[in-house]
């Protein structure tokens, strides 16, 4: 429901109550004060359903946004993430190796160093 629609239709409501509240203030008195208080009550309840169902609406829109967020996550990892894993784990042993070369690198210069040195 769009809330200009809304926002229009209690401005409507609220304008016949005055006119209706005038017209019996002037022609019958004593029914005025009933009709005042019908048309409080009817636009509180107006107002408070408007409310409502805005936020309803609101969080309906929420929640759509967050499930097409989660959807394109399915789509572009094709609901699961082994190749991902995979990659990390390649990746985590690499390193692994390339650390090990490095110290036995290190060690060889430190050997070298040692020998010229003596």
């Amino acid at each position: 429901m769009n809330k200009n629609y809304m926002f229009i239709g209690f401005i409507a409501v609220a304008a016949l109550g005055l006119v209706g509240a005038a017209f019996l203030f002037f022609v019958q008195s004593p029914s005025a004060d009933k009709f005042v208080s019908y048309t409080f009550n009817t636009l509180s309840t107006i107002g408070a359903m408007g409310v409502a169902i805005w936020g309803l609406n609101k969080t309906h829109g929420q929640q759509e946004k967050l499930e097409g967020d989660i959807n394109t996550v399915k789509e572009q990892t094709n609901g699961n993430l082994h190749k991902r894993d995979m990659k990390i784990e390649e990746l985590k042993a690499m390193n692994a190796e390339l650390m090990v070369q490095l110290a036995v690198a290190e060690k060889e210069n430190e050997m070298i160093k040692e020998n010229s040195n003596v």
